[in-house]
């Protein structure tokens, strides 16, 4: 009592922080992700169809018991191979995940004659119904392109 008396607060709020998925392309089995909080790993989760690509980390401290700083939070995706990944959203409002296939496929054409030969053909590759590539056959590429 001579030396008084020392009250601290802590503010316990708490903030939930919800995850999504979203392809554009074929979907991998799984995705991982880890959640940050004031940039070190606090958390780590992995996301499937049977979850519906969605999770919620929930009831994360709002502030740094330490201190009283509000923590900030971050949601990092671990690389996919062959997928771009592009990241929306905040620790606020939520992250959205979109990832977008980047593999290719060679497509090979060749033009094969019954009856008299033309001196050249225009072979058109589409994609989604929409002109991508156009190539020129002829006896001289022996009516073929990739």
């Amino acid at each position: 009592m001579t030396d008084g008396f020392v009250i601290t607060n802590t503010n316990t709020e708490t903030i939930d922080i919800p995850l999504k998925k979203e392809r554009v392309g074929p979907a991998a089995d799984s995705a991982f992700f880890t959640l940050k909080a004031d940039g070190e790993p606090v958390d780590e989760v992995e996301l499937t169809a049977d979850g519906e690509w969605r999770y919620t980390f929930s009831e994360l401290p709002k502030y740094d018991s330490k201190d009283g700083h509000e923590i900030e939070y971050d949601v990092e995706e671990k690389e996919l191979t062959g997928y771009i990944s592009e990241r929306s959203g905040s620790a606020a409002e939520g992250f959205t995940f979109t990832n977008t296939i980047t593999g290719k496929v060679s497509v090979h054409v060749r033009k094969v004659w019954e009856g008299p030969e033309a001196d050249e053909i225009e072979a058109v590759l589409l994609a989604n119904g929409e002109a991508v590539e156009r190539a020129k056959l002829s006896a001289e590429t022996e009516w073929q392109y990739t």
